[in-house]
């Protein structure tokens, strides 16, 4: 049976189960940045047409050089996104301390 907090009505089985949650997605956060970084961006990047000489042309790399970049903000945004799931990880850590001694 699981133990009730101290001060809150939270029981030790559902504080356990919310910083899993917690971890899980910062994992998630962790994968998306790496599938953005070793798959999407490169494709991308890789996707140059040579010998096509036109307006469209310069359209199709500017398109191609926004899209790394909102790519790249993105994979980036999942860093932080992993970090603040992990700031919340550690004030649970401290909560846990002070609810369940």
């Amino acid at each position: 049976m699981s133990r009730q907090a101290l001060i809150t009505d939270i029981n030790l089985d559902e504080f356990e189960l919310l910083r899993k949650q917690l971890q899980e997605l910062a994992t998630k956060a962790r994968e998306v940045r790496a599938e953005l970084y070793n798959t999407q961006i490169p494709l991308v990047s890789g996707a140059h047409i040579s010998g096509w000489q036109s307006v469209a042309k310069y359209a199709y790399d500017l398109a191609l050089g926004v899209i790394t970049a909102e790519a790249t903000g993105l994979a980036e945004g999942c860093s932080l996104i992993a970090a603040s799931y992990d700031g919340l990880d550690w004030v649970l850590e401290l909560e846990k301390g002070v609810q369940f001694p």
